[in-house]
């Protein structure tokens, strides 16, 4: 997972933290963990459906994800939301670049078309093709490589994932090298911890107690 420096991409960061404390799309309990899905107690809950409640924050996602893109080159064919809470992120990016917009889904339709990708009349079209997966959140990468690895079994060239946040954890490290597809994040868990401190949301124990637990989540 990398996460990309240079003064733009800093800037946008930064604005993103901001955005992400103020709707409470990022929410920081150390004392006082949530419990997750999967039954694991942590310090941090991430909800990014939030932040598109406020058009001013849908244009800055997509502008950092704009620039992240022309940073690294990416020039994909297709922009591919990772469901659920990457498609509206992935239809606003491929808007603004004016490309094609797709996603997929983990069985196909048992009825009707029994498409597993929607927004294209055939998976045929995506051989060959440069996609760019767009998520919200990465936290383990599960859900990344699943989608990467449909696309890939259809024949197309997944070039990267960009998501809006990460919690930079090991394991997603792992699983992006696995499947070789390169990740980006407009803000990552240390980056996060940085701006709560210079802004005193937590003191310099709380802050200890969050780092602790992206050192080893999961014990």
């Amino acid at each position: 997972m990398e996460f990309l420096k240079g003064e733009k991409m800093i800037e946008y960061s930064s604005q993103i933290a901001q955005a992400a404390m103020e709707t409470k799309a990022i929410r920081l309990q150390p004392d006082q963990p949530f419990t997750w899905a999967s039954g694991y107690r942590m310090p941090i809950y991430n909800d990014n459906r939030l932040l598109l409640g406020h058009a001013a924050f849908r244009t800055l996602i997509v502008d950092a994800f704009c620039e992240l893109t022309k940073t690294k080159e990416l020039n994909p064919e297709y922009i591919a939301g990772i469901p659920i809470a990457g498609i509206p992120y992935g239809v606003l990016l491929a808007d603004r670049l004016q490309l094609p917009f797709i996603w997929g889904k983990k069985n196909a339709k048992d009825h009707g078309m029994g498409r597993r990708v929607e927004g294209i009349p055939s998976e045929d079209l995506l051989k060959g093709k440069k996609i760019l997966l767009v998520e919200d959140l990465i936290s383990t990468g599960k859900s990344s490589a699943e989608s990467a690895a449909l696309y890939q079994s259809i024949g197309a060239d997944v070039i990267a994932c960009v998501s809006i946040f990460t919690y930079s954890l090991s394991k997603s490290d792992s699983c992006f090298r696995e499947i070789r597809v390169p990740a980006y994040s407009l803000l990552d868990f240390p980056t996060l911890i940085k701006f709560v401190e210079k802004e005193g949301y937590f003191d310099e124990k709380q802050s200890k107690i969050l780092a602790e637990w992206q050192a080893d989540p999961f014990s």
